[in-house]
């Protein structure tokens, strides 16, 4: 199940917008807390994916942490923490998991993406705005 949650600054709206697909594998809902003042924290079930678009003001880059219900810290892509700025997902969304500990290759079918420039690979995957994409 996808759900998709719209998070509008109560500013003047500039369209700088950060957008993330958010998936739960903590084993626990989770909670995505922004770094930005006055953003509420987000509840993301269990074996949840959730779309994401936060408007930011003036383009400013949004620091997200991941913590359980009762504080505990959770991983982002195997991080404490991820910062975005519009720029980053103007053309597409992050691709986040959330996950109590460091999530292998092994353990899950999911990975860390890395975008690179535009290059000119043979038999490699690109997105559909042009970009390679290797797993990390």
């Amino acid at each position: 199940m996808i759900c998709v949650i719209i998070i509008n600054f109560s500013g003047p709206s500039y369209g700088n917008f950060i957008k993330l697909r958010v998936k739960n594998i903590a084993g626990q809902t989770a909670l995505l807390v922004p770094s930005d003042k006055g953003s509420n924290q987000i509840q993301i079930p269990n074996n949840f994916v959730m779309d994401i678009r936060k408007e930011t003001y003036a383009g400013n880059p949004v620091t997200y942490t991941a913590k359980g219900l009762d504080r505990s810290p959770f991983l982002l892509n195997n991080l404490q923490s991820m910062t975005f700025s519009p720029s980053l997902t103007r053309k597409a969304p992050f691709f986040l998991v959330i996950s109590k500990q460091r999530v292998s290759s092994g353990e899950s079918k999911t990975r860390r993406l890395i975008v690179l420039k535009k290059s000119v690979y043979s038999g490699l995957s690109y997105s559909k705005a042009g970009y390679l994409l290797a797993l990390g």
